[in-house]
């Protein structure tokens, strides 16, 4: 008599245990938040809303494993800016399916273009300050400017467009680069 009222003590309980779990993790509420907000700002590149950066033509030798050449300006003004309620700075923010999501480098898309080129946007004409494309807005190494500073007024954030080489230990062939990335403003 005693094992049978332990069995079913045991079998009572782990069902009450069961019940509990089940219970407790099968229901819940998820609260999403945003706001939309007009443009506040207009933007100009190399003076267009959709420039072209003419790179130029660079010997495949000048471009060897690892390697970055010819840089060339891009001019992103940012203008006539009004405060937006609860941020203080506006952020350019690329992305895009061109977006090399290992290095952050933008795609060589060129049909049969040069193997082994990428392009790169950096903060200075190096390697060095290049921005990190992958990663998320905020993260990507691009300035930002205070919206306070704006009103009727305008600012420059200088950066430039490159060829780089990926690679560690391979050269780079001759043929075309072509590269595209969307640019937005996102506000802080």
């Amino acid at each position: 008599m005693k094992k049978l009222l332990l069995s079913a003590v045991l079998v009572a309980s782990l069902g009450a245990v069961a019940v509990a779990n089940a219970a407790g993790t099968s229901t819940g509420t998820i609260t999403v938040t945003g706001t939309v907000v007009a443009s506040t700002c207009t933007v100009a590149v190399n003076g267009s809303q959709n420039p072209t950066v003419p790179l130029g033509n660079i010997i495949a030798s000048m471009l060897p494993a690892g390697g970055t050449a010819g840089w060339q300006p891009v001019n992103m003004v940012i203008g006539n800016c009004t405060a937006v309620s609860g941020y203080n700075n506006v952020i350019p923010y690329f992305s895009g399916s061109g977006i090399d999501t290992t290095n952050g480098y933008l795609k060589n898309t060129f049909g049969t273009g040069a193997s082994n080129a990428e392009v790169a946007l950096s903060t200075s004409q190096s390697a060095g300050g290049v921005l990190t494309l992958q990663n998320a807005s905020g993260s990507q190494g691009a300035s930002s400017i205070a919206l306070s500073n704006q009103g009727g007024n305008s600012a420059t954030i200088t950066y430039y467009a490159g060829f780089v080489n990926p690679t560690v230990s391979t050269a780079t062939s001759a043929g075309g680069v072509n590269a595209t990335v969307q640019y937005a403003l996102n506000y802080q």
